[in-house]
């Protein structure tokens, strides 16, 4: 363990306050002793979907079906970490996410837009199944999983632990995906530092994140626009995956950045006037540091 980084990660969260701990998560063979996580899972590996209507193919284990985030939540509050594997993974689509299966069936297509017949009417995220493919299944097609078990734990946890970390996942409302942003904007070279994707949750959050890694790119993934998997977040809540790389490089700089960059007495509002806003739970310091701001141009041009 880094003692150093261990101190500008406790550092960086009380820039961010308050603000959800981060999420860990690493490939390992090793399964922690004490884990939450589903029993089994809902997946029909089944591409024809005519096997399914006429009987051929049987709809088993639909009670089994769990969303990831209804575990990934309770490990932010509990700090027990979460894990799956290609035999327990709740749902066919974290499986895919979570690179435990090569593709996305296509029974998932058709249940992501028009429907199975005489199973259900279809979530009509897109209009056609082949939407779906095009979508959700083939620009995430070709990732290897690292180790037996994918962990999702609280990041001070990990970095107690010898693993390597794949991704940090921030749960956090706009203002501060903002600073996040801005964060690692400030700490990396990289011509772009921002991507979004129209995704299942488990895929915004893990697979394209380690598909950008895999292609080259040292950027943040914003999300989430999952609406089934949106209730279990706070109305507000966004997600933002950083590359681990990425990660380490804002705990050694943010120190030299905005965020400890006090405001001028009649500048702009920055950092530290929304941290103000934030803990007072007003926006008074807000509109009084704009007000000053403009009131200090005016008396220069008298």
């Amino acid at each position: 363990m880094n003692s150093n980084l261990v101190a500008d990660f406790k550092g960086l969260m009380e820039l961010l306050n308050p603000c959800k701990t981060p999420l860990a998560v690493y490939y390992t063979n090793e399964k922690p002793v004490k884990t939450i996580g589903p029993k089994g899972g809902f997946c029909i590996d089944c591409d024809d979907i005519s096997e399914i209507t006429s009987g051929k193919v049987e709809i088993v284990n639909a009670e089994q079906h769990r969303c990831v985030f209804s575990y990934l939540i309770r490990t932010l509050k509990n700090g027990v970490p979460s894990s799956f594997d290609a035999d327990n993974f709740g749902c066919g689509g974290c499986k895919f996410a979570f690179g435990f299966a090569q593709k996305l069936c296509g029974f998932n297509h058709y249940y992501l837009s028009t429907g199975v017949p005489g199973f259900n009417k279809g979530e009509r995220y897109v209009r056609r199944p082949e939407d779906a493919a095009r979508y959700f299944s083939k620009p995430l097609e070709g990732r290897i999983p690292k180790g037996k078990y994918l962990i999702f734990d609280r990041l001070e946890n990990a970095l107690d632990k010898k693993v390597d970390i794949e991704l940090v996942i921030f749960v956090v409302n706009p203002e501060l995906l903002a600073g996040l942003v801005t964060l690692a904007r400030f700490s990396s070279d990289s011509e772009n530092i921002v991507e979004t994707h129209y995704a299942s949750g488990c895929s915004s959050i893990f697979a394209w994140p380690m598909m950008n890694k895999i292609n080259g790119k040292e950027v943040v993934e914003v999300g989430f626009y999952d609406l089934t998997g949106r209730p279990f977040l706070e109305p507000k809540d966004m997600t933002v995956s950083i590359p681990y790389t990425l990660f380490v490089k804002m705990l050694s700089s943010y120190k030299e950045s905005f965020m400890t960059v006090e405001p001028e007495k009649h500048g702009p509002p920055n950092w530290w006037t929304l941290a103000r806003k934030r803990s007072k739970g007003s926006k008074t310091s807000l509109m009084m540091q704009i007000m000053n701001f403009f009131k200090g141009r005016s008396s220069k041009k008298k």
